[in-house]
């Protein structure tokens, strides 16, 4: 069966639009956004050093944190804002959670940091450079969990939205490029060409495309949910 090049266009459009609608819901929405449990704790600042390039603040942890992390210090320079914490003791392995606040007191970023076969100083962990702020949550020292519920993991529900919306938003804007591309530059064989086998085959190669990369999503979420990193850095997004 033929289909009109009127029919053709109106299908553009509505996967053009469909397209616009998946990517405003994917902004607004923000499934892959993180929450979190705790709230701000203001510690106590102890000392402060102004250098020729750099600031030197140094702050007390507080609660349970000090009993693996006593203090901390934020560096900033011109260019970068970084800390490092002093550890109680060498460890074999610590996870602990450095959340960053602006100076609204607002989350913007947490960071989960896995050390192994510690010193008694942690790496030079980079910050955001809105941060005004940080809390330190000890995670997990030597094996043993210290705090289990830190961040929320992403629900199913979000999960299976985001997929969604993004084999939307993948198979629209694939489609909307490959008629636009047609239309552009096929003069007299554009009607043959929607109608034809080739037509066929890349519809089909954008549909498998789509659906491959909603895949990759579902699996990279998941694993991001299991928060399973063996020294390094893992991120969370709060924007």
């Amino acid at each position: 069966m033929r289909i009109s090049l009127f029919v053709w266009e109106i299908i553009f459009l509505v996967m053009a639009s469909l397209g616009v609608l998946s990517f405003i819901i994917l902004k607004v929405c923000r499934f892959t956004k993180n929450r979190y449990y705790h709230n701000f704790e203001e510690n106590e600042l102890i000392d402060s050093k102004k250098k020729v390039n750099s600031k030197n603040d140094v702050y007390f942890t507080d609660n349970l944190t000090s009993r693996y992390i006593d203090k901390y210090v934020i560096c900033k320079t011109s260019t970068d804002l970084f800390l490092v914490c002093n550890f109680c003791k060498n460890y074999k392995k610590i996870k602990f959670f450095v959340i960053q606040y602006n100076k609204k007191k607002k989350v913007i970023g947490i960071k989960l940091i896995t050390e192994l076969s510690t010193k008694l100083t942690s790496r030079v962990v980079a910050l955001n450079k809105h941060t005004k702020y940080v809390n330190i949550v000890v995670g997990k020292v030597d094996d043993v969990e210290i705090n289990q519920d830190v961040i929320r993991p992403l629900t199913r529900k979000s999960i299976s939205f985001n997929c969604l919306f993004v084999f939307l938003l993948t198979l629209s804007l694939t489609y909307s490029v490959n008629f636009l591309f047609a239309y552009l530059f096929s003069g007299n064989f554009l009607l043959p060409y929607l109608n034809g086998f080739v037509n066929l085959i890349v519809i089909l190669s954008i549909l498998a495309f789509s659906i491959l990369t909603s895949l990759f999503s579902f699996i990279g979420l998941k694993k991001k949910n299991k928060q399973l990193i063996e020294g390094g850095v893992q991120e969370y997004e709060f924007f």
